[in-house]
């Protein structure tokens, strides 16, 4: 195995609780709400997007980012600026739709969909184009662990704090399963043409659900 030769090395100066490919580098958010771009292993932008007296948890899945957009989730009131990449970071949307704090949320891999969960059992879809809501999943008792879409961005996994999870199919609007776990699922991804998801519990149990029979098939 070759040796991994270090390019650089910046303080940012707090965790970072999301890291993401962009078009041109990688986006990081930390946790006292700064994003930054990093390119060609130099730090190139870093704006604070949010002003807030509490900060998130260092394991927090509230702000996430994709290839063209960041999404920083306030810790202290149920807001999330959305910052789009380009020369500069800019904020370009605020979304306050959510009752209680966002506790998740994630892009789709083509940028065009930003999914956030709450502590108010709720998971908002917006179309990222302008930032207005196309889609409310039903309602679940607990608030929202992880969001998790397809590749094509068709199918969405929400997993609640309550051991429950939703798989809904953004094209038909329509949830086609929902099903518990022993535990929390801390994340979710979808293989074999969405017919199945390999979810990973909070202890560190391995899950293949299929989607299709609506059933486990493995666990480890």
């Amino acid at each position: 195995m070759g040796n991994i030769n270090i390019i650089n090395r910046f303080n940012l100066n707090s965790a970072i609780i999301s890291i993401h490919r962009t078009q041109t580098g990688i986006s990081v958010v930390t946790q006292d709400y700064q994003a930054c771009i990093i390119e060609n292993g130099s730090l190139k932008k870093r704006t604070k997007l949010i002003n807030s007296n509490k900060i998130p948890h260092k394991f927090a899945k509230s702000s996430s980012a994709s290839a063209k957009f960041i999404c920083v989730c306030d810790a202290e009131n149920p807001r999330a600026v959305i910052a789009k990449i380009g020369a500069t970071i800019k904020p370009s949307a605020t979304i306050t739709e959510h009752t209680k704090n966002i506790s998740a949320s994630n892009f789709t891999p083509d940028s065009t969909i930003l999914a956030t969960g709450g502590e108010d059992g709720r998971v908002y879809l917006y179309a990222t184009s302008n930032f207005k809501k196309i889609l409310t999943l039903p309602y679940r008792p607990d608030y929202i662990s992880s969001i998790n879409f397809s590749d094509d961005g068709r199918f969405v996994l929400a997993t609640c704090f309550n051991k429950s999870n939703i798989i809904y199919d953004t094209q038909r609007a329509k949830a086609i399963s929902i099903f518990n776990t022993s535990e929390v699922v801390e994340w979710g991804e979808f293989f074999e043409n969405n017919a199945k998801v390999m979810l990973v519990t909070r202890d560190f149990q391995s899950i293949i659900y299929d989607t299709h029979a609506n059933s486990v098939i493995d666990a480890a």
